[in-house]
């Protein structure tokens, strides 16, 4: 690995020698917008010229702010990313980020590691000036409750 596992916030983030990027949050927990800005400030400390792959272990996530989900979707520099859980909540979490807030770069879910890991390993891009098309992932149709006033 190039970089040590340091422990940043709420997640471990640590670049493997292959330019993969793990991710692996805290078990049951709500991401707030500074758990965003703390992962892209990390991302861009592990990554500087490589525009690489992201796995994510979401790890019971219980739900993401709406900052959050539009930060992700608009400021991570990545080639794909492989959101990996293994909860029916994983999944609609998932499936709402992708479906909603349409990541600009490929984007899907797994029940493994492995699985996840596989798929982005044929999605690496080594610059910064990649140009990705819109994930190509079939969004999971939601039925989600109206918005509180």
């Amino acid at each position: 690995m190039n970089n040590p596992r340091n422990r940043t916030g709420r997640f471990l983030a640590v670049r493997e020698d292959n330019d993969l990027i793990r991710v692996d949050w805290d078990r049951g927990i709500t991401i707030s917008d500074d758990d965003a800005r703390q992962l892209i400030a990390r991302l861009a400390e592990l990554s500087p010229l490589v525009c690489g792959p992201m796995l994510v272990n979401l790890n019971g996530m219980v739900s993401l702010s709406r900052g959050s989900l539009s930060a992700f979707a608009g400021n991570l520099d990545i080639s794909a990313m492989a959101l990996v859980g293994h909860s029916a909540v994983d999944r609609l979490l998932a499936g709402f980020f992708i479906g909603v807030h349409r990541p600009p770069y490929p984007t899907c879910y797994f029940d493994s590691e492995e699985a996840g890991e596989e798929w982005l390993l044929g999605r690496r891009h080594l610059d910064r000036d990649c140009v990705l098309e819109p994930s190509t992932f079939e969004p999971v149709e939601l039925s989600l409750p109206p918005e509180a006033p």
